[in-house]
């Protein structure tokens, strides 16, 4: 047997089952199935909102995710010591360094 009914099969359940309790709650069923039918037809808008937002926050992702691989492959890593106030290059550095030991 299922555990979820359509409001038509409800309606058939009501048709079929005559006792006064089978009555009520099929009464109630179907009362709430035009609640909640009315609820979605009400907030159609904002359901249609938030689809669009969320398809929205998935481009943002992608290009995020886009920009940071892009920043992670192309990021060249440069050591600089600072010497005297001025930033220099470490090979340069050690270049000027052997040139004034000799």
């Amino acid at each position: 047997m299922p555990y979820v009914f359509t409001e038509q099969g409800i309606a058939v359940i009501s048709a079929v089952l005559k006792s006064d309790v089978a009555v009520e709650v099929s009464i109630k069923i179907m009362n709430s199935f035009v609640k909640m039918r009315r609820f979605l037809i009400s907030n159609q808008e904002l359901f249609s909102r938030l689809d669009r937002i969320e398809l929205k926050q998935l481009e943002t992702d992608k290009k995020l995710e886009e920009v940071f691989n892009y920043l992670d492959t192309n990021t060249e890593v440069k050591q600089n010591i600072f010497f005297d106030g001025q930033i220099y290059d470490t090979f340069s550095f050690i270049v000027r360094l052997v040139k004034k030991a000799n």
